[in-house]
């Protein structure tokens, strides 16, 4: 199975869920303009006319909609969904080989032009260090452990510096992290190769810090894989675009980069590699992933993540608790809300216990309600609302935090769970800089205002440059909230300061966002 064939099924069926940009579209910039004016709807983005690319179309926002994650993993739901990714991460299938390989249809070992693939630039801050804005986003990075032999899919970002040299992030302490400092102590290239447009399946793979990816997903997909061209690091057959490279052991400052928080990201490990070969199909597909907060940005991210933390959550919960958990995406894994129907007590703490210690990445403030409820901001400020008391709100400083988390303090974090009861049904008033969020029962509300609240149960302040909307107030929640700081919980009253500076949001330049609705307005029917 390849892109091309989950792409060609998947619009078989569901016809609706795509945008075809049938007119010219220059991949500077106006790629990332057409997924933000079409974030709302959510669609598949494709591309086939390039401007300077004829031989090219480009995807984007694949799986950006939990739909389209369960179409890949061949389930209806989402536990079915997470219940199939824990047995593939388990087991192992076993590729077949071919010389035949669609990939190779056009193969460049000389002359090498990496700026003839048609990588766009996404923000204006990308690359701002050194002046080199495209970057390759949906390239999977391939290697080889160089003591085992054992192969690794993995995401990082890469930045084409000249035609055949590239830097990338190589993370940290994650597996080519490692396998990069081995080749240092063996005193060796580490050889890399970038495949761009893969089966979907192998992206929830490479991105979920896992090892021999090519094993797992034959175990549910049938995967052909071919030989390399200069490398000695197989690919699957039926990709579309792959770069073969090498890391020299030399450092160049790539960042900054649009990263999942929302934020500009300043870190960057500063590999540099030098390519070897590119081969590829005719006319090939490439793929984009749109970087920043955008919806596959944390689709990817947190899959196979949430998979996991759904299966330690059920293991250590009582055999017949019934509870709910969601991760709101606009607050990239930091909240989360969870419900738990006719709780037994102290069972509601249970849960939120387990979510805040599943995962270093995750659940940096958790609200839990003990009867069912809307898992939403504005059902679960209601819920505080409704049955505030200040024993049900605990700080918890000091546990173990993701660097990139921005109220952390290197890898140290503090993290806050709130225990509520309530149905989640509110009422909502609005006035100028203020908003009100009043639940159904009880005297409570919660107030979310630019200025300081001097009333309410619940009383956020929130930063004047987020809007007053439901998913920008959660983005700020998990952003701009320390726990351990801007968490109080008092007699009377909860209340939390989302007030902080914000750190540089990404941005596209000027004329970037008219010049590509004004292509989408005069669109061909």
């Amino acid at each position: 199975l390849s892109l091309r064939s989950f792409l060609s099924s998947y619009y078989s069926a569901n016809p609706k869920d795509f945008y075809i940009a049938d007119y010219p579209v220059n991949v500077d910039y106006e790629v990332t303009a057409h997924y933000v004016l079409l974030k709302t709807f959510n669609p598949i983005i494709k591309f086939p006319k390039l401007i300077g690319y004829k031989d090219f179309e480009l995807v984007t926002n694949i799986m950006g909609d939990e739909k389209r994650v369960l179409s890949v993993m061949g389930v209806g739901s989402l536990p079915d969904a997470e219940n199939a990714w824990n047995r593939i991460i388990r087991e192992a299938g076993k590729p077949s080989y071919t010389t035949q390989a669609q990939v190779k249809q056009i193969v460049q070992t000389e002359d090498l032009d990496l700026f003839s693939l048609p990588i766009p630039r996404h923000f204006e801050q990308d690359g701002m260090h050194r002046g080199f804005g495209k970057y390759i986003t949906g390239g999977v990075t391939t290697a080889k452990d160089p003591e085992t032999g054992t192969i690794n899919l993995s995401f990082t970002r890469i930045q084409p510096f000249s035609k055949n040299e590239f830097a990338f992030d190589a993370g940290s302490r994650g597996h080519l992290w490692n396998y990069l400092n081995k080749a240092k102590r063996l005193e060796i290239n580490l050889e890399i190769s970038v495949i761009i447009g893969l089966h979907p399946l192998l992206y929830l793979l490479a991105a979920s810090f896992l090892e021999n990816e090519y094993e797992k997903a034959a175990s549910l997909i049938p995967l052909t894989l071919t030989d390399g061209i200069k490398n000695k690091i197989p690919v699957p057959a039926d990709s579309e675009i792959v770069i073969e490279a090498e890391a020299i052991g030399e450092e160049f400052d790539e960042g900054p980069f649009s990263e999942y928080t929302g934020f500009v990201g300043q870190d960057s490990t500063k590999n540099v590699a030098r390519v070897k070969s590119i081969f590829r199909r005719r006319k090939a597909i490439y793929y984009d992933i749109q970087p920043s907060n955008s919806n596959e940005h944390l689709t990817l991210f947190t899959f196979s993540r949430h998979s996991r933390a759904a299966e330690a959550i059920s293991t250590f919960m009582p055999p017949g608790a019934r509870y709910s958990v969601r991760w709101p995406p606009s607050a990239s894994n930091y909240v989360a809300l969870a419900s738990i129907n006719k709780a037994k007590p102290a069972l509601a703490k249970q849960l939120g216990l387990l979510l805040l210690s599943s995962d270093p990445l995750f659940s940096k403030i958790v609200i839990v309600n003990e009867e069912d409820t809307p898992l939403t901001i504005f059902s679960s400020l209601a819920n505080i609302a409704a049955s505030y008391e200040a024993s049900r709100v605990q700080v918890i400083k000091g546990l173990y935090s993701i660097r990139s988390n921005p109220t952390s303090e290197g890898y140290r974090g503090d993290r806050a769970l709130i225990i509520t009861r309530g149905s989640g049904k509110y009422a909502i008033k609005r006035g100028n800089g203020w908003i009100e969020i009043k639940p159904d029962f009880g005297p409570g509300s919660a107030i979310v205002s630019y200025s300081r609240p001097q009333s309410g149960t619940v009383r956020v302040q929130l930063n004047p440059k987020i809007p007053m909307e439901e998913e920008e107030i959660t983005w700020a929640l998990a952003m701009l909230v320390n726990p351990g700081i801007d968490v109080r919980a008092h007699k009377d009253y909860l209340s939390i300061s989302a007030s902080r500076s914000l750190g540089e949001i990404p941005s596209l330049p000027k004329g970037a966002l008219s010049s590509a609705l004004k292509k989408i307005e005069n669109r061909s029917p």
